[in-house]
């Protein structure tokens, strides 16, 4: 469950990301939040691809020593298998994806109401965690029309072009109390790489997860072209707490 907490941070920290660059605010973000820089996109291995078996009908290879060899050592017990638990991660009372954006003329907030995703965990070790989250961009909503109007514009989320964001991540590494949580955020058609920090906690009624950080909104293309009197801050907070609950 701590697992879930942090990859829906993952993903949702995202598209969160994105929404909050467009907002205003009356300064900048708090040096105490994480900077999460954006690299190129990662390769991540597709863990649904099995390993070839082996050919039942290949002939065993001879043992040369033949009868003389010494007996064969005894093979190391099996290690024992452990389960992978799923979570899905879907609006609900205990998880939101919100957003901060930073102007001079006054704080605007927002975020996004329709989110998916899923959480695998091998039994409790929260390292093994992977995420998937998709986000509706047509659901973003701040806290004023007119501004979510505006950002769903071309040179922001320009969403007659882009309707998705999401988050895959590609690994989970314990950090002190925390864990960092890195994987490539999708949004305008741009992937980058992204490491944030989340906590990230298995409770009885799922995996949860939450992160704060801030994002440069130009990493993905939304620059704001074609509103140059605009002055948006580049930087924008990005907020989540995700509840995974345990698929059925």
């Amino acid at each position: 469950m701590r697992a879930l907490k942090f990859l829906a941070a993952l993903i949702i920290i995202a598209l969160i990301g994105l929404g909050g660059m467009v907002l205003f605010a009356e300064k900048k973000p708090s040096e105490d939040i994480t900077r999460a820089g954006a690299g190129e996109a990662l390769v991540i291995p597709d863990d649904t691809e099995e390993t070839p078996a082996a050919d039942p009908a290949a002939p065993e290879e001879a043992d040369p020593a033949g009868d003389t060899a010494d007996p064969a050592e005894p093979e190391p017990a099996p290690e024992p298998v452990v389960a992978t638990n799923k979570y899905l991660i879907t609006p609900n009372d205990d998880s939101i994806i919100m957003w901060t954006g930073y102007k001079p003329v006054g704080p605007r907030e927002g975020g996004f109401a329709n989110f998916n995703g899923t959480v695998t965990v091998k039994g409790d070790d929260l390292e093994t965690t992977k995420v998937n989250v998709t986000i509706d961009i047509n659901s973003l909503f701040s806290d004023s029309k007119i501004l979510t109007d505006y950002i769903k514009q071309p040179g922001f989320f320009d969403i007659e072009k882009w309707t998705e964001a999401s988050f895959q991540s590609a690994s989970v590494k314990k950090n002190g109390d925390t864990y960092d949580v890195t994987g490539n955020f999708t949004m305008c058609g741009t992937t980058k790489a992204l490491t944030f920090p989340a906590n990230i906690e298995l409770r009885d009624d799922g995996l949860w997860a939450d992160a704060e950080f801030v994002i440069d909104r130009f990493d993905w293309g939304m620059d704001a072209s074609g509103y140059q009197d605009s002055i948006v801050n580049k930087e924008v907070r990005i907020y989540f707490e995700v509840l995974a609950e345990p698929e059925a």
